[in-house]
This record gives C-alpha cells, structure tokens and sequence, in this order.
C-alpha cells in the first residue's frame, strides 16, 4: 500500500523446489512480519516504479533490477518474488516448457500477451516443438492458439522479446548440432545454444 493507504500491487512470496524438501521450511510469524515491514518499504518506492516502467524502453532491465531491490528487503529469505505488471498487453513473449524427464519433448510458445490477470497471462501465438528425429525445432501447427501462461510457474522459462519482433515469421536456425537461435529474419535472434 502507498503512503496514501491505497492498493498499488500485490506482492507475492512462495516457496519453490522439486520437492517439499528443497522448497526449504514452512514460512513462520518472524517470516510474515518481516514480508510485512518489506512490503511497507516497497510501497514508499513503487509510484516511481509503477511511473518509470511505463515510460521505460528497457523495461525487463528495470523490473529485474526492481526484483533484485525487493530481494535485498526481503534479506533474502524468499525464493521467488513476483510483481504484477511485470507483462502488459501486447509484450511478445517465448516460452519454455522446462522438461521434466528425458524423453519428454521440447515445446516452445512464441506469442503476444493479449492481458494479464495477476500471475495468470492470456498469450496468443504458435507452438514450437522439436522434432526427434533431425533435433530441429519446427512450427508444431500454422494455427494461431491462445494460452493462459502461469507467470509464477517454476516449469517455465519465460523470455521478453523486443516489440518490434515479428511473431508471424518467428522461426528456428539451426547453425550447428548445438547452435540454435529463434529469429523473425530480421537482425533480432535469441540464441538458444545455452538451453
């Protein structure tokens, strides 16, 4: 809440891991009063947050850093932290499908957000998956579909493309047996060869 006691965002902290025993202990009081005096810091600061990110080219830097700020009120005792409005209606988006076992296929979204209701956004766009049989990712169907995308989802890895990506030609190049990057044959590529 803002110094005005008016709502500016909601500010959410789970605990996260493959299993209950990775995700670390239960949250206790000591742990809720301390999200709550974060939360009453945070909320002197994010007016000019909320201002700048509007205005902002560099908007997945700002909210990053903004992260990392809220990482260091919080003492670092979370291990995820998620802010509304970190996507807003017509962000272009790739998304990961993380695999949980080996033989599980590669699935990559590409699309636009359409909006964004809490950790839940509406994207509109084309599956990519990857074919097992030459390892090259391909349009899965030339169909446009609609996804609701968990933002907060520890199974996805989600990148923030420029605006002026073209989703319609997004396409994979394969430059090697272990170099793949995403372009729309413009300049822009998103190299993949880390994943």
């Amino acid at each position: 809440m803002g110094a005005d006691a008016r709502v500016l965002g909601v500010l959410q902290v789970s605990r996260k891991g493959v299993n209950p025993g990775a995700a670390g202990p239960d949250f206790n009081a000591g742990d809720v009063a301390r999200l709550q005096e974060a939360a009453d810091e945070i909320g002197k600061v994010m007016p000019n947050i909320v201002r700048n990110a509007m205005v902002s080219k560099h908007r997945l830097t700002l909210h990053a850093n903004t992260l990392r700020v809220f990482g260091h009120i919080l003492k670092r005792k979370t291990r995820y932290i998620s802010v509304s409005m970190i996507l807003a209606a017509g962000d272009k988006v790739h998304v990961i499908h993380r695999q949980l076992f080996a033989g599980d296929t590669h699935r990559h979204f590409v699309g636009t957000v359409g909006g964004c209701n809490g950790d839940l956004a509406r994207v509109s766009g084309y599956l990519f998956t990857k074919d097992p049989k030459n390892n090259e990712f391909a349009k899965h169907d030339p169909s446009l579909r609609t996804r609701i995308i968990p933002l907060t989802s520890g199974m996805l890895i989600i990148n923030v493309l420029p605006p002026d990506v073209d989703i319609e030609k997004v396409a994979y190049r394969h430059r090697g047996p272990q170099h793949i990057v995403v372009t729309d044959g413009s300049d822009w590529h998103l190299d993949l060869s880390h994943l």
